[in-house]
């Protein structure tokens, strides 16, 4: 017996039964399909921040390598970072994905080079790469990403 023909004999409970038990495999659906959403968001919001941590590298290698092997990984870095800024773009919006990309990149860059190189401390410059940071923090939590397929 089929949903329609059980909702049209005239068993009124039987027929809020079935319709109550389809509601629940619905939702049931619809809430593994929102975290397996957020999984996959998350998932993609590590790699970005990766990617960023390797765009830190390899802008630091081009100015400071000296020799073939910090040549090299200066290169593995620049191919780790676009590889992870690529993927990251099927599941996150380009136009977030690259903001926030370019942000940690900028203000990993300011900051390895006063950690590690001897640049100099600026209350000024410490402020802003805050500032940006806490912008990279906003983006992330305003973005909203449907799962594939799904329209609107």
């Amino acid at each position: 017996m089929t949903t329609r023909d059980a909702c049209t004999d005239r068993d009124g409970l039987r027929c809020f039964g079935l319709f109550l038990s389809f509601g629940r495999k619905y939702w049931r659906r619809r809430d593994t399909l929102h975290s397996e959403v957020y999984e996959i968001m998350n998932r993609s919001w590590l790699l970005l921040l990766a990617a960023g941590v390797c765009e830190v590298g390899w802008v630091s290698g081009l100015k400071h390598a000296s020799n073939a092997g910090e040549w090299a990984l200066t290169v593995v870095g620049i191919v780790l970072s676009f590889a992870g800024l690529l993927r990251a773009t099927r599941d996150l919006p380009v136009g977030t994905v690259y903001a926030v990309f370019t942000g940690i990149g900028a203000a990993g860059a300011v900051l390895a080079e006063s950690l590690f190189f001897g640049a100099e401390w600026n209350a000024v410059k410490l402020l802003l790469v805050a500032v940006l940071i806490v912008g990279i923090g906003g983006l992330k939590m305003t973005t909203d990403v449907k799962a594939k397929g799904e329209n609107g």
